[in-house]
């Protein structure tokens, strides 16, 4: 599945909701960072674009975590249109993730 296509509780996850929600955040901004949000269903996306740093939080569900986690360490410094299409299995152990993905 890309990244695009996936839901949390029946709602789109991709894009990130971006903690200034008055402003839309470029497709062409660069994934600087992922972490996760530890007891919750969300992962803290950094971003930069134009050297302007902007939060952003992915609503993900537990079996899929792991993978997306995963899937965006390894695309840091890629930009987020490149990231939308990435493609992630879900359900499938991975090693290397985090030990507390909630």
């Amino acid at each position: 599945m890309q990244i695009r296509e996936m839901v949390w509780m029946g709602l789109k996850a991709w894009p990130p909701q971006w903690s200034n929600s008055s402003q839309a955040i470029n497709p062409q901004a660069v994934l600087m960072d992922v972490k996760v949000i530890v007891g919750t269903d969300l992962l803290r996306i950094d971003v930069a674009h134009n050297g302007i740093p902007h939060l952003g939080i992915m609503f993900v569900e537990k079996e899929v975590r792991p993978s997306l986690y995963i899937k965006l360490k390894e695309n840091i410094g890629r930009q987020l249109a490149e990231i939308a299409d990435l493609e992630i299995e879900i359900g499938q152990e991975v090693a290397g993730s985090p030990s507390q993905v909630g």
